[in-house]
Formats: structure tokens, C-alpha cells, sequence
């Protein structure tokens, strides 16, 4: 080493074989597509590549604000995920775009985000088994104790 006033100008290069301007085209945020589709549609489709494509292109052409603006130059099924901690009986997919190789996952809509659960249990507001008006009550007549301490 040098003495404490002394710099060391270190170099350093990308190891990377993409340029600064298509790293500043990759795509970033959410990588998640979610497909409205049900239950049984995706679990008919799921484990053939053709038919899963075919439901991709599909819903490519009915719904392309869903997809990333490159998905028109071409994609290709990436994998299958490992089977979710949290719903072991949901498997997904992943697709990569041909245009600057960026992976996305595709998530059917009835399943939550981050596998947490299914838009059927939530979807009377209910949290943990207590519905939104059991927990409004119980709010009410807590927030109604705490305001009688003070008399």
C-alpha cells in the first residue's frame, strides 16, 4: 500500500458480452406475466410445450398489453419452475424474449402474487378465516374501549 493521501486507480471492465446500450434495454421491475386463466385450463395445458405456446400466443393476441413490448420479435419457452414452497400443486413457466434475452415468468391468475395463496380465498375479504366485517366489529368495539379509558 501507499501513504493515506496516496489514490489507487483500479480499471475495471464488464466481463459481460453486452454493450452499455443493450444493458440499459434490459428490461427492469416485474418479470411476472399473469395469463387470465383458470384452474383447469392451465393444468390441461401446462405440461405440453405445444398447447402451452399456443395459450402464450393466444393470449398475446387478445390481451398484448399483458406482455413486454418485445414479445412481437419472439420468444421461446424458457423452463419450468420447481414446484412452490407455499403451493406445491402450482407449477409455472418461464418464457425468454428473443430480443434481448430478458426471462419472464408467467403466472396464471388464479394464484396470488408471489404464490402466497388463490384468488378464491381472498376473494370474500378474508383474512386468516375472519371476514372484513368480523375484523370492522372487532376494530369498532377495541377503538370504543380505548376511547372510555380516557373518561
Amino acid at each position: 500500500m501507499g501513504t493515506p493521501n496516496e489514490t489507487t486507480v483500479v480499471r475495471r471492465t464488464r466481463t459481460s458480452d453486452l454493450t452499455r446500450h443493450e444493458l440499459s434495454e434490459q428490461p427492469r421491475g416485474n418479470k411476472t406475466v399473469c395469463l387470465p386463466i383458470g384452474q383447469e385450463r392451465y393444468t390441461e395445458v401446462f405440461e405440453n410445450p405445444v398447447a402451452f405456446r399456443a395459450l402464450v400466443d393466444e393470449m398475446y393476441q387478445s390481451h398484448p398489453d399483458l406482455f413486454p413490448k418485445a414479445m412481437g420479435e419472439g420468444y421461446i419457452l424458457h423452463d419450468l419452475l420447481d414446484p412452490s414452497r407455499k403451493l406445491p400443486d402450482v407449477r409455472l413457466r418461464r418464457f425468454k424474449l428473443k430480443a434481448n434475452q430478458a426471462v419472464y415468468t408467467i403466472r396464471p391468475s388464479y394464484v396470488l402474487p408471489y404464490m402466497t395463496g388463490y384468488t378464491d380465498d381472498v376473494e370474500k375479504g378474508r383474512f386468516n378465516g375472519i371476514s372484513c366485517g368480523d375484523i370492522r366489529k372487532g376494530i369498532d368495539v377495541n377503538w370504543g374501549a380505548i376511547g372510555q379509558q380516557g373518561e
